[in-house]
This record gives C-alpha cells, sequence and structure tokens, in this order.
C-alpha cells in the first residue's frame, strides 16, 4: 500500500480487475486504501475516468490485513520493502496458502527474483512486474524473466501488462535490470561531476541542454536520496573503479538529507517545489577541468554534457552485450519510456550509431584520459 503498491492497485482497478490490497496492519491498511482512493479521485476529477468507472473501481477493491481474500487471487505483486529476506519470506508465506495456479511478480527494481522463488515450490509462476513512478504516468514495465520462469508465465503478464495500457520489455536477470542499470551509471556520473568540484546547477542545466525532461540530481532529489543510495550500493558491482556515490549518498541521509521529502537534497524544497541548490560539502580538494566542448555531426556538446552522455552509451553497451536484452531498439525503447530520454535522439544506442562507433570510441577514450 506504499507509493508504489497503490500507484498499481489504482492502475488495475480503473483497467476492470478486483484487486485485494493487503497490509501488515489495520494503520497501514487504512494509509494504504486512502492512497489509492486519492489517486482514483485524481483520475476523475481530471476526466481520466469517468464517474461510473470511478465508482466501479473503488467497488473492486478490498483493503485487508488478513490472508483469506488473497487466497483466491490469479496474480500477486508484491511491492514491499527493498530488503531480499524480507521478500523471500513473503514468497514462503504465499507459497504455503495460495493455490498452485496463482502467479507471483515483484515489483524490485534490482533484486534477484530467482533468489526470491527459490524459497517457495512453483519456481516457474515467478517473475518480476518492474513498474516505474508515476505508475499512472510512466508507459513502461520490465517484465523480468528468471532462471525457471515459463513461458507460459511470460505470456501471462506480457497480456496482463498489455491489458494495463503498458508497453512491456522481456527484460533478463541482472543488477538493475535494463533501465535502472543504464540510468545509475548517468546518475553516478552526475554525482562524481558535483565531486569533481561542478555546480550542481550547471550538471542538471547541461543535461536539460540535452534534452532530458529534469537533470539528474534534481531525479535523485524526487527519487530520495535514500533510495538512490541502497541503489548505489546494489550495482556497485558493475564498477570497474570503485564509485564515491554510494558513500556520499549514504553521509547525506546520516545528517536526515533524503531529498524533496526532506525539504533538503541537492536543492531546498518547499511545499514540494524546488528552491535554491543546497549547500552540500563535496570535500573536493580541487576542481576536475571539464574536457573541452566537442563537435559531432551538426551539434557541439559541452564536457558536461560529454561525461553525462558517454555514460549512458557506454553502460547501454555493457547491458546489451551481458544479455540482459536481446536486441539493441530494446535498449533504447526502454531508456525512452523509462528515463524520459529525449525521444528525438531515439535512444543511446542509436545515438552512438548516429555519431558513429569510431567516434563514440574516441570520446570516450578521451574522457577516460581527462579524468586520469
Amino acid at each position: 500500500g506504499g507509493t508504489m503498491g497503490a500507484g498499481i492497485a489504482q492502475l488495475a482497478l480503473t483497467r476492470g480487475y478486483r484487486v485485494v490490497l493487503r497490509e501488515l496492519n489495520s494503520e497501514l491498511a487504512v494509509a494504504g486504501g486512502k492512497r489509492v482512493l486519492d489517486l482514483l479521485n485524481a483520475a476523475e476529477k481530471k476526466g481520466a475516468i469517468d464517474l461510473d468507472k470511478a465508482t466501479a473501481a473503488r467497488n473492486a477493491l478490498t483493503v485487508t490485513t488478513e490472508w483469506a481474500p488473497v487466497c483466491d487471487t490469479d496474480l500477486v505483486i508484491e511491492a514491499i520493502v527493498e530488503k531480499l529476506h524480507v521478500k523471500q519470506s513473503l514468497f514462503k508465506d504465499l507459497d504455503a496458502q495460495l493455490p498452485e495456479r496463482t502467479i507471483f511478480a515483484s515489483n524490485t527494481s534490482a533484486l534477484s527474483i530467482t533468489e526470491m522463488a527459490s524459497v517457495t515450490t512453483r519456481t516457474d509462476r515467478i517473475a518480476g512486474l518492474h513498474f516505474f513512478n508515476p505508475v499512472h504516468k510512466m508507459p513502461l514495465v520490465e517484465v523480468v524473466k528468471a532462471r525457471d520462469t515459463s513461458s507460459e508465465t511470460l505470456e501471462t503478464l506480457l497480456e496482463f501488462t498489455r491489458a494495463l495500457g503498458k508497453t512491456p520489455i522481456v527484460v533478463a536477470e541482472g543488477p538493475g535490470f535494463l533501465v535502472n542499470r543504464i540510468l545509475f551509471s548517468y546518475l553516478d556520473e552526475a554525482v562524481r561531476l558535483v565531486l569533481d568540484g561542478v555546480p550542481v546547477s550547471e550538471v542538471d542545466r547541461e543535461a536539460k541542454r540535452f534534452g532530458m525532461p529534469m537533470g539528474p540530481l534534481e531525479l535523485m532529489d524526487t527519487v530520495g536520496l535514500d533510495i538512490a543510495a541502497d541503489v548505489a550500493g546494489t550495482l556497485a558491482i558493475l564498477d570497474v573503479d570503485a564509485s564515491p556515490t554510494s558513500d556520499f549518498l549514504k553521509k547525506l541521509v546520516g545528517r536526515g538529507v533524503k531529498g524533496q521529502k526532506t525539504g533538503s537534497g541537492f536543492y531546498t524544497y518547499s511545499k514540494g517545489r524546488r528552491g535554491e541548490v543546497a549547500d552540500i560539502e563535496t570535500t573536493s580538494p580541487s576542481v576536475t577541468p571539464p574536457m573541452a566542448a566537442r563537435r559531432i555531426g551538426d551539434e557541439t556538446f559541452s564536457g558536461i554534457q560529454l561525461r553525462l552522455v558517454g555514460s549512458l552509451i557506454n553502460a547501454s553497451a555493457q547491458t546489451l552485450q551481458a544479455g540482459i536484452v536481446s536486441e539493441p531498439w530494446m535498449v533504447d525503447l526502454g531508456m525512452v519510456l523509462g528515463t524520459g530520454f529525449p525521444p528525438f535522439r531515439g535512444g543511446p544506442l542509436r545515438l552512438a550509431e548516429s555519431w558513429g562507433h569510431d567516434t563514440v570510441r574516441q570520446v570516450l577514450g578521451d574522457l577516460a584520459k581527462n579524468l586520469g
């Protein structure tokens, strides 16, 4: 019944499904139910759904702390805390109480579905359904194939995702799956730029000049620096060189600085509105001079843009090489729909193709030299 669970519930209700929202206790159940109803009310007020549809959706919602209403479900989507042992405990309980036909799906953004499934007797009927926030706006869903996920389970989840009006992409397991794996490299580079002495506002401004809908540092503030720190820790195994990002974010979180929800992150916030750049101590001994701007084709890219975009292109190629998806277009579609990568550029791999692979290699090589 948190942000993601309520969003998924609201979406399914508006598409004609009956939904059972189960919470740990009555207080959380009341809060979760209110989140769903608030989303339904907002959709009705905006005209996204009419009165009859909104009424039917409200009547199709059951909020409970009990197991009994859950036991007749065809699909369970967990959207609980991002801790593997907690998810395993839940899946073990579900496996013991629900009929064999029921499919289990996890909304995890990075954890292993195979390890979650390992505590059950239905490993073929377990997969990932990774929605993006806000659920009602973001068009992409990653359907994650675990080691034993059957083709029938995948087909069912693809059909369900399309019925919700979303665009599904089947991805293999791996840290961060597709979108978060690539996105984190970009966010990591943004933090490294700040630690190198580049002003926060300049990093975000250059990203938006490239065409991104929001700067990477403001995006982290919106997601929550605590969540970003957890993801950074989970994906640290992908780094060839040790990244300073996880430790830096953990220090901020330790001081109660978590982004928009606490009123301060890379920026200050008042009533949800972004203010000035926050006073963040980077302890950077000196400013690393950015690489000079470079003209590629008909466009000139700043050194900051080249570092940010270079990280996206590099991570996209590595993700494709790792077999997370099977085709370059899947990477590009995932990044456009899942992160707002500017559609007019086609996606990171399409952009690399338009630049030319020799140019990309030269840019990445020059960036590496510039950073020592």
